[in-house]
């Protein structure tokens, strides 16, 4: 260390290198919902949730639109409107319960997924009265996540 230059400090950290997570494999039993020249909304705060869900989401032929926030989600909407959501429930900017009021509020009539770690059946039935069609449990399932896609295709 010398007067008037600073000092030089290094500190070694020994780490657990871990194996990466291996990214999702399209299972060919599994019948994947046709999506072409749809928009479908991903909204979560998580950027981890979101690569995941857009990973997943891929193989429909979807556009994918992801927001970090559902203020933004909600700022988009009036440019141009999906046609399937899937929103996060705890978020901090607005929660996802408040976020489907408003885009409701707004017009929206399109299907609208809740992915949450609440699963108590009190919660569920709070957001689906909130605007929600259907609520899928984190960690989601993708063979769930394509059945309840598939089904709300008809709506779309």
């Amino acid at each position: 260390s010398e007067v008037g230059k600073g000092s030089q400090t290094c500190i070694k950290i020994p780490l657990r290198v871990c194996d990466s997570v291996a990214p999702y494999r399209h299972n060919s039993q599994q019948k994947v919902p046709q999506l072409f020249a749809k928009v479908i909304y991903i909204i979560d705060d998580n950027p981890v949730n979101l690569d995941m869900l857009e990973e997943l989401l891929f193989p429909t032929g979807a556009r994918i639109e992801r927001f970090r926030s559902a203020q933004r989600a909600l700022s988009a909407y009036e440019f141009f409107k999906p046609d399937l959501v899937i929103a996060d429930i705890i978020m901090p900017d607005i929660d996802g319960s408040t976020f489907i009021r408003h885009l409701r509020s707004r017009g929206y009539t399109q299907p609208a997924i809740a992915c949450t770690v609440e699963n108590h059946p009190e919660r569920i039935r709070s957001l689906q009265d909130n605007g929600y069609d259907c609520v899928l449990n984190k960690p989601l399932n993708v063979e769930q996540l394509y059945l309840l896609i598939d089904e709300l295709v008809e709506q779309i």
